[in-house]
């Protein structure tokens, strides 16, 4: 009902906007434009209390969960291969409901996710991070991942990198923040020597773009606990 309340009374949707009926369980990366990664109304809170009243699975449950918490509700968010939904979960009931596409309110098992919106990998399966409950550091992790989505898709690479790092510690079982880490390490590899922030970056991810360390998909991102300041980035760096 909380959902549905939200949903109706604010006209809130998915700026992609599946029609009733699909099933809806998450977006493929390469379904996306640029322009609509980029776009961070598309991904965070604001796109839903902005006039448009457009989000994803990254923020609608996200909104759910506020104000259910608010509400004294015991609502956690729980992450599946390229999706997030809420959960009632009161340590003796969990009830998955998912409220993102326009087939609200529906609560489907666990299983349903597994192999959406592709095949998952065996690591995927596995690694025990998917399909539980998150916890508060998570889900900053997951915030910090959007983040670094968003300014990938804008060209900040720098700045993608650092948080990507910063989530990667703060979850570091998730099985997909090091592939995103890869790529933002393999584009910044890509650019021209003169426009490379080689120390800064290092300093962050203690990795190197020097094309012969190319960051690995399965390896696991190993930061360095301290992040340089504003001053070492804008100082060591050329702008992207």
């Amino acid at each position: 009902m909380l959902a549905k309340v939200c949903r109706d009374h604010f006209k809130l949707r998915h700026f992609m906007l599946p029609e009733r009926g699909t099933g809806f369980t998450g977006i493929l990366y390469d379904e996306v434009s640029k322009e609509q990664w980029s776009d961070s109304r598309n991904w965070f809170i604001h796109g839903l209390l902005g006039s448009g009243r457009i989000g994803s699975c990254t923020s609608l449950p996200v909104l759910y969960a506020a104000v259910g918490r608010r509400l004294g509700y015991p609502i956690k968010l729980v992450l599946a291969l390229c999706h997030a939904f809420i959960r009632w979960d009161d340590g003796i009931e969990r009830i998955n409901l998912e409220a993102t596409g326009p087939d609200y309110i529906n609560s489907h098992p666990d299983g349903y996710y597994i192999d959406q919106p592709r095949p998952w990998t065996h690591h995927e399966k596995t690694c025990g991070y998917y399909l539980r409950s998150i916890t508060p550091l998570e889900e900053l992790a997951m915030m910090l991942s959007c983040r670094a989505v968003v300014l990938k898709y804008s060209g900040n690479l720098l700045d993608a990198g650092f948080a990507i790092s910063k989530a990667s510690v703060l979850a570091p079982n998730d099985p997909n923040y090091p592939k995103l880490g890869g790529q933002i390490e393999l584009e910044i590899a890509s650019l021209p020597l003169s426009r490379r922030p080689v120390p800064c970056f290092n300093q962050t991810l203690n990795i190197g773009f020097d094309g012969k360390r190319f960051f690995e998909p399965e390896q696991s991102l190993r930061p360095r606990p301290q992040m340089p300041s504003l001053s070492q980035v804008f100082s060591c760096s050329p702008a992207l």
